[in-house]
């Protein structure tokens, strides 16, 4: 999963999530914050 679809994918259906989607969707956060801050830094 790509950062920029992080916000979209949790948009698009909010209620069909299960676990392993939570679990995805906050690497997928944590990987854009962590790179985000080695790649301003």
């Amino acid at each position: 999963m790509h950062p920029s679809t992080c916000s979209s994918s949790l948009r698009a259906s909010p209620k069909r999530w299960g676990f392993r989607d939570v679990s995805d969707w906050l690497s997928c956060i944590y990987n854009k914050l962590f790179k985000g801050w080695h790649t301003e830094s």
